[in-house]
């Protein structure tokens, strides 16, 4: 997954509903995520532990595990091992260590003054693969809350999990997914996760699932801020700025004939690129779970409409379903073409390292500017004039 480079995301949910108690419950979802809220802040350390299986619509299974511990106010790590990779961030107080797969590239930043407990178990508006499932706190720029929620709302009755008597809250999503919550009744913590993912088209057919068992101590005496250390060692200790202009790859393709493609887009139509020749066109390559390209989304949206025939506009994500995708534009109003990259192979013949990534291609389909990460609508803008000499 080497073009993901500030966003990692988070393990996403576990279990299948047990038992009823006979109790009946009498909370609100909002009085309930406001005391989980509550709960999680107010904690000075905890360890967790948790363990996710995922399965596709092809029942392929993948599983991922989890370890995490913290000290207040900044203080963290988390390992996580997946079938085909795994990861390491450490917060020593001071700074905030993020390692993959075991590379000498580390990047480096200051760590935030305090860590969002809640993080991201609160918000399942999409997927990814599980080997590539970070729990995340406060990391990074992405990971947008609860931006497409229809509903949310408790079970009536408490169920019993792992011998727990346990809120159920359920939450449902615009992008199709479903997502059912797990929390203990006596300490309001969230110990199990179930989500599924549903065809926008079909609502029966179930597209994708996965469940996450968590374990978690409220307190932890017996954590040392010796464990919060990162060895160094061996390492390339990369800040966030250097670590950008190492991975980014630019001017690769300036000059060169435009890579041709034929993707299909949400209402599973085929586009290919050559059927634009004559027209200026910018593609972007973003993904749902990086917020910040939502910007660009917009950006590139207005300008299109500003610009009228002058220039076409294509969107291209190899992660994501067509609801998940359909709900992103439609949040950024847009409506130019959303297109799917299934193995990410366009993405990878541009040379894509991170998300967002923008391309201008002329008329005569010749790569006229490559801009990766976010951008600003001048920087568009002054794009667009290498297309009028």
């Amino acid at each position: 997954m080497k073009r993901f480079l500030v966003f990692i995301l988070t393990g996403f949910f576990l279990i299948y509903s047990l038992s009823a108690c006979s109790s009946s419950v009498n909370i609100t979802s909002e009085e309930l995520i406001s005391k989980l809220k509550t709960t999680y802040s107010s904690m000075n350390s905890f360890s967790e532990s948790s363990v996710y299986v995922s399965k596709d619509s092809k029942d392929k299974e993948s599983k991922v595990t989890t370890n995490t511990d913290y000290l207040k106010p900044n203080y963290l790590k988390i390992t996580t091992v997946g079938e085909n990779n795994k990861a390491l961030i450490i917060s020593d107080g001071t700074s905030l260590f993020l390692n993959f797969n075991d590379s000498k590239d580390v990047n480096v930043r200051d760590t935030a003054k305090k860590v969002s407990m809640i993080y991201s178990r609160l918000s399942a508006s999409s997927l990814y693969s599980a080997e590539s499932v970070v729990n995340e706190f406060f990391l990074m720029d992405g990971r947008f809350p609860s931006d497409y929620i229809i509903k949310s709302e408790v079970e009536k009755s408490f169920k019993k999990y792992n011998e727990k008597k346990c809120y159920v809250l359920n939450i449902s999503f615009e992008t199709g997914v479903k997502q059912t919550l797990f929390i203990d009744s006596e300490r309001f913590l969230i110990v199990g996760n179930k989500i599924e993912v549903y065809s926008l088209s079909d609502s029966e057919k179930l597209l994708f699932s996965s469940e996450e068992k968590i374990d978690i101590a409220e307190v932890n005496p017996n954590l040392d801020k010796k464990i919060f250390v990162f060895e160094t060692k061996g390492k390339n200790i990369l800040k966030a700025g250097e670590m950008k202009k190492k991975l980014l790859t630019s001017e690769v393709l300036r000059g060169k004939k435009a890579p041709d493609f034929k993707l299909t887009n949400v209402d599973s139509k085929e586009v290919s690129l050559s059927s634009f020749k004559g027209k200026n066109v910018f593609v972007i390559f973003w993904d749902p779970l990086y917020k910040p390209a939502f910007e660009d989304i917009r950006l590139l949206g207005k300008i299109k409409k500003e610009l009228g025939d002058e220039i076409e506009v294509i969107g291209i994500s190899s992660d994501a379903n067509s609801s998940e995708r359909k709900a992103v534009f439609k949040n950024c109003n847009v409506d130019f073409l959303n297109l799917y990259d299934l193995g990410s192979k366009v993405t990878d013949s541009y040379s894509v390292n991170v998300v967002p990534h923008t391309v201008l291609i002329s008329k005569d389909g010749i790569v006229l500017a490559e801009m990766p990460g976010t951008q600003t609508k001048k920087a568009f803008l002054e794009a667009f004039e290498l297309t009028k000499k």
